[in-house]
């Protein structure tokens, strides 16, 4: 979509796959008596036109 638009959107595109898989695990161990650490799924930033790329 973003690329479609006018001006072309900058955008991120990044391995929803893993993140779901991520989400998940960490819904499923989630018991309350620990906090959750924070984890990161890399991203890549897809410079367009409205960004004036």
């Amino acid at each position: 979509f973003a690329r479609y638009s006018s001006p072309a959107l900058s955008t991120i595109a990044q391995d929803t796959a893993k993140a779901g898989r991520l989400m998940v695990s960490k819904l499923l161990d989630a018991s309350g008596e620990k906090a959750s650490r924070s984890e990161r799924v890399p991203t890549d930033l897809i410079i367009r036109e409205s960004c004036g790329g």
